[in-house]
């Protein structure tokens, strides 16, 4: 048997793990980035537009989300690690 073989599996299990957590950022992006855009309309109709910059509930939504991912990562990166073995 191939050695490569032994470590597809793993390294596979947690490149998934890491395009679905990268996507969920990008969708949780988008949704901020449409949501504020939108905020900003309603509020400046006759008014210039202003630059569009993240409040303080939308910081800590960024915050919160950047550590869950790192969580995932981390542990998708060490799960595959134990399933590779020493």
């Amino acid at each position: 048997m191939d050695i490569a073989l032994e470590f597809v599996p793993p390294i596979s299990i947690a490149l998934t793990r890491f395009l679905i957590v990268s996507m969920v950022f990008i969708i949780v992006d988008l949704y901020f980035f449409i949501n504020r855009k939108r905020q900003v309309d309603k509020y400046n109709k006759n008014k210039k537009k202003e630059n569009l910059r993240y409040t303080k509930k939308e910081w800590i939504y960024l915050i919160i989300a950047s550590f869950c991912g790192i969580l995932l990562f981390f542990g998708a990166q060490y799960s595959a690690i134990e399933l590779i073995g020493p």
